[in-house]
């Protein structure tokens, strides 16, 4: 079993982004709708049973935006996660076509691109630098990320300078 494999968390999780990927947007933009909402917070505890067999790399690169650069962490992952399924897209080619059918229902597309695309849409922005991130914290931003475990369990290996290129490349 490939590393970040597993199968209960992995159908938990396609489940999840099933009901993200029909009611997010209606959710933001329609607050009445109860139906959206619903689904989004069985979503939310889908992802929460599905994370259960760790996290990966976004997390190590988010949770550093929090504590030096203030930002909320639910943002700082938002932002960094089309980074970085382009960076696991090598790795995970299928597994992200899995994401990009649960998202859309259609096989085709990539994962990294739709999760842009739905960002754009709900008003998240694209790049570090729209909330406030300097690039003169990368150097400290990366030094937390490495120490965070959470990037060991990321199906790509994650060496230091691929945390600060994913930094830089959403900065």
């Amino acid at each position: 079993i490939s590393k970040g494999y597993h199968p209960m968390c992995d159908g938990v999780a396609l489940q999840g982004l099933k009901l993200i990927g029909r009611s997010l947007v209606r959710a933001v933009e329609n607050g009445d709708d109860l139906a959206a909402r619903s689904d989004m917070m069985m979503a939310a505890s889908m992802g929460a049973v599905a994370f259960q067999k760790g996290l990966g790399v976004c997390h190590s690169l988010a949770h550093p935006l929090s504590t030096i650069a203030g930002l909320h962490h639910g943002l700082a992952n938002a932002i960094m996660l089309p980074y970085v399924l382009a960076f696991n897209h090598t790795v995970a080619a299928e597994r992200l076509a899995d994401v990009a059918e649960a998202l859309t229902g259609e096989r085709k597309g990539e994962a990294a691109k739709i999760i842009s695309a739905m960002n754009a849409r709900l008003g998240i922005p694209a790049r570090l630098s729209e909330v406030g991130v300097l690039r003169e914290q990368i150097p400290a931003l990366t030094e937390q990320a490495f120490e965070d475990a959470c990037h060991l369990l990321n199906p790509r290996p994650v060496a230091k300078e691929d945390l600060r290129a994913l930094y830089e490349a959403a900065i």
